[in-house]
């Protein structure tokens, strides 16, 4: 009985070692990966701001320009969205 617990206890830690190796590897991926315009999305959050424990307000971007998004309440608004103004 000792032998089987002490196979499986190996095997645990190798699954282990390898599931932290892997989280350590995409984390540093995340973090470190060229920021170029290919890479980029259109879509980003520029920054948020909580109110209340439920309720944050978030400043988003959308291929340049930018709105106020209020989320948490029982619906969530688009503050504001600036228009773009037409050229010719």
């Amino acid at each position: 009985m000792t032998r089987v617990w002490a196979d499986n206890s190996h095997a645990m830690l190798g699954l282990a070692t390898l599931l932290v190796a892997a989280a350590a590897v995409l984390i540093w991926l995340r973090r470190y990966r060229p920021h170029n315009e290919a890479t980029q999305s259109a879509f980003r959050r520029v920054g948020s701001f909580a109110l209340d424990p439920r309720r944050r307000l978030h400043l988003i971007e959308i291929d340049g320009q930018r709105a106020l998004v209020l989320t948490g309440g029982a619906n969530d608004f688009l503050i504001a969205w600036p228009c773009r103004s037409p050229t010719a």
